[in-house]
């Protein structure tokens, strides 16, 4: 896990902050979801996400959020296939939210980390035409369209040089700090047809 974007004084924050919102509401799903979140994406805490998570649950199943917490913390404890179905539950939870591509996004990265690279492309695009300036569907588009389709990955990357000063296809696939985890694992950065889109 590397939080390095957080500096110390954040995650200071974030620790109170967490704190703060479990004591004012200690039964509030939507509470514990996003203190899970908290948790395990800037703490790197899994156990402890995963217990808030499942806190959530008891109190509202219907939670996406707290199943994306789940599914995200499975991930990082290396049970992607656990974690791919408890993304695609609550990607079907979330079907109508007017922030689906959130959720579409979770189910691009277990289906890369499990091997599913259509289905992975299928959901980053989704997210892509839902949220047109989110950066991360954009950045799975341009390395799993880069052998196959050059030219969807290059207006991926030409979208992500507007949107992100300093993005270059050979940052994105050498940086080991750059928000792409789910691609480094899967090997899927290591060929050069990213790096010779340019940029």
């Amino acid at each position: 896990f590397n939080a390095g974007w957080y500096q110390a004084a954040d995650t200071a924050e974030v620790r109170a902050l967490i704190g703060q919102a479990l004591r004012l509401e200690p039964g509030n799903s939507m509470v514990l979801a996003a203190a899970a979140n908290a948790l395990v994406l800037v703490e790197g805490d899994t156990a402890s996400g995963a217990e808030l998570a499942r806190r959530s649950l008891d109190r509202n199943p219907a939670n996406p959020f707290a199943w994306d917490c789940l599914s995200i913390a499975c991930l990082m404890e290396g049970r992607a296939r656990e974690a791919h179905a408890l993304q695609q539950r609550a990607c079907a939870i979330a079907a109508r939210s007017p922030i689906r591509h959130f959720w579409d996004m979770g189910l691009c990265l277990t289906s890369v980390v499990t091997g599913q690279y259509r289905q992975a492309l299928q959901h980053a695009q989704a997210a892509s035409i839902l949220a047109p300036d989110f950066r991360p569907p954009l950045r799975y588009v341009a390395a799993l369209s880069a052998q196959s389709d050059p030219e969807r990955a290059f207006r991926a990357i030409e979208r992500l040089k507007a949107l992100e000063p300093g993005f270059s296809a050979e940052r994105m696939a050498g940086d080991s700090d750059y928000p792409v985890a789910a691609l480094r694992r899967s090997g899927l950065l290591q060929g050069a047809a990213l790096r010779d889109l340019g940029g």
